[in-house]
C-alpha cells in the first residue's frame, strides 16, 4: 500500500455507500478497502482539526487528546486497536485486518482489508444476505460463533447492516464491518461489561427476528 504519498480515488465509484462514509476499492491493492468520511457541514469546520490530529499523533496522544474528534473513522480505529490489544491470530477470525490511515485526494481514510467470498465477489451485509438467502442452517452456525466472540472481546455493533457474511473454504463465518467499542467505565467490571454486551447481541437477534420475516429471494425461511 502506498503509505507516503496521495492515493488517487478520482474516478472511482464507491461500492459501498453509508451514513456517514464511503467505501472505495484500493486502486493498488484489491484486498484493500478505503473508508472516506462524509463530512457534515456543521462539522466542516473542525475537519482541519481532525486531520492535524491524525497526521501528527502518535496512539497514544490520539485517544487521550480527541475524545471530542468523534467520527465513525476514528471510532472504528479505537475498536481496531482494542481488538489488537487482545493479542493472538483469533482476533481476526471475525475483524478484518486494519491498516490505518492513508492520505487520498478525497481527504484522510481508513485503510480496513477488503474482504471476498470464495468466488472473488466483495462480502455482502447481513441484512443482503438474508434478502438473498434467508435464515439457514449455515447462518444458525455462523452466528453462535460471532456471538461468543462478541462476548469474549467486549465489541460490538448496532445493526445488521454492520455485519458482513462471508464464504471462505465453503463455510460461512460473519465479521464486524464497523466494531464498536466503549471506553471502560462500568464495563470495566466483568458483570456489568457481559451485562452490556447481552443487551447489544438482544437488540441485533430483534434485527434478525424483524429480517426473517422478509420474503427472501431463495424463499428460504
Amino acid at each position: 500500500m502506498e503509505k507516503n504519498s496521495v492515493v488517487s480515488l478520482a474516478g472511482i465509484e464507491p461500492f459501498a455507500t453509508g451514513t456517514t462514509r464511503k467505501c472505495y476499492v484500493h486502486p493498488h491493492n484489491p484486498s484493500v478497502c478505503i473508508k472516506i468520511l462524509l463530512i457534515p457541514g456543521a462539522r466542516r469546520h473542525r475537519w482541519s482539526q481532525r486531520k492535524q490530529v491524525y497526521r501528527y499523533s502518535v496512539w497514544y496522544r490520539l485517544k487521550r487528546f480527541t475524545k471530542h474528534l468523534s467520527d465513525a473513522n476514528l471510532n472504528e480505529w479505537q475498536g481496531h486497536l482494542h481488538a489488537q490489544s487482545q493479542r493472538g491470530e483469533w482476533v481476526w477470525r471475525h475483524l478484518p485486518r486494519c491498516y490505518g490511515f492513508v492520505e487520498t485526494d478525497l481527504g484522510l481514510g481508513l485503510a480496513v482489508e477488503l474482504l471476498r467470498h470464495d468466488n472473488g465477489e466483495i462480502a455482502t451485509t447481513l441484512s443482503e444476505r438474508f434478502r438473498q438467502r434467508g435464515e439457514d442452517a449455515s447462518f444458525r452456525s455462523a452466528w453462535a460463533e460471532f456471538k461468543d466472540f462478541v462476548l469474549k472481546i467486549g465489541i460490538y455493533t448496532r445493526s445488521l447492516h454492520n455485519v458482513l457474511s462471508v464464504v471462505k473454504n465453503g463455510e460461512e463465518r460473519l465479521y464486524f464491518a464497523e466494531p464498536k467499542w466503549r471506553r471502560p467505565g462500568f464495563s470495566r467490571v466483568p458483570y456489568f461489561r457481559r451485562k452490556r454486551l447481552v443487551r447489544k447481541i438482544a437488540l441485533m437477534e430483534n434485527e434478525i427476528i424483524r429480517a426473517r420475516r422478509l420474503p427472501s429471494e431463495s424463499g428460504a425461511v
